[in-house]
């Protein structure tokens, strides 16, 4: 599904994508899953989920499932094989297992030129609590990211560059950072 509502009351299916809106809006029995949008799994309680998006994996559950966005594994109450990476990364989780929380920030993913690479991958957070060392840390000790999904540099600012009413310029945001 494409759109607004991607698969929305969708109830049933096995290999699923979604992008949009509400993503795999009330999709309650599914098997592999991947939404990317605004609510990203929202309702969801089946297995095998990935999540990207403002509230990424919203009302998941149960599952093994792996989150990246504003909201991460947001009310995730049992997670069985969780892995977050954004700001509020397991919020609400209170039980599960394995279950792993990395940037509790505002964070921007970002490609930088690199003379042997050609690009690398970097990460920019938001003032963090951690130092980059504890950060780089854990994001490398992720059984689930690939050598190339890990950053190869951390960058952190005292804060992202804003439109007036709070939104992250990202591409203004990145030039900042990484010219500085």
């Amino acid at each position: 599904g494409l759109g607004d509502t991607a698969l929305d009351a969708i109830t049933t299916g096995s290999y699923n994508t979604a992008i949009g809106d509400a993503a795999l809006a009330f999709n309650t029995t599914t098997q592999s899953n991947t939404a990317v949008g605004y609510r990203a799994l929202v309702n969801n309680i089946a297995s095998y989920n990935t999540a990207v998006g403002h509230l990424a994996g919203e009302d998941n559950t149960t599952g093994v499932i792996t989150a990246l966005g504003h909201g991460a594994l947001q009310n995730n109450t049992t997670g069985l094989y969780s892995t977050a990476l954004g700001q509020s990364a397991l919020a609400l989780n209170t039980t599960g297992a394995n279950n792993t929380a990395i940037i509790d920030e505002r964070f921007i993913l970002a490609g930088e030129d690199d003379g042997t690479l050609g690009e690398k991958l970097v990460l920019i957070i938001e003032n963090p609590r951690d130092s980059k060392d504890s950060i780089a840390n854990r994001i490398k000790h992720l059984r689930d990211l690939t050598k190339f999904e890990i950053p190869k540099e951390i960058y952190v600012t005292d804060k992202f560059v804003e439109t007036v009413n709070g939104k992250i310029q990202r591409n203004k945001t990145i030039k900042m950072v990484l010219d500085s």
